[in-house]
């Protein structure tokens, strides 16, 4: 699983582009998400429930650190209900099995200029 050490970090109010993820194993090589799962993303703060779920979540085998194996395409103004701070954003991956692989990230919400 992915360690914390990724983080995604988003400006309040900006455009809200994809988000690229790498999933690895315990080895460091990538799953392979190009068929037999479905992917999530679940948005909230630490032990508490999510504040949101996004089900655009696209999945593909991945190479090395310059193609995903995961991406993001945020439902627009998702982002932009959290508050300035820190979130954990998991992807939520589930196999043919029903077995499931969740991988967590650190989630950044900077304020703009002139925001609070």
């Amino acid at each position: 699983m992915a360690a914390l050490t990724n983080r995604v970090s988003y400006l309040q109010g900006s455009l809200e582009p994809d988000c690229s993820l790498f999933t690895t194993d315990d080895q460091g090589a990538l799953y392979d998400f190009s068929s037999g799962w479905t992917l999530t993303a679940e948005v909230g703060k630490q032990g508490q429930a999510a504040t949101f779920t996004e089900t655009g979540v696209t999945g593909a085998a991945g190479s090395g650190t310059t193609t995903p194996n995961a991406v993001i395409v945020w439902t627009a103004g998702n982002l932009d209900t959290l508050p300035a701070g820190d979130y954990l954003l998991e992807l939520v991956a589930t196999d043919g099995a029903a077995r499931t692989l969740r991988s967590a990230y650190n989630l950044h919400i900077r304020a703009g200029v002139g925001t609070s």
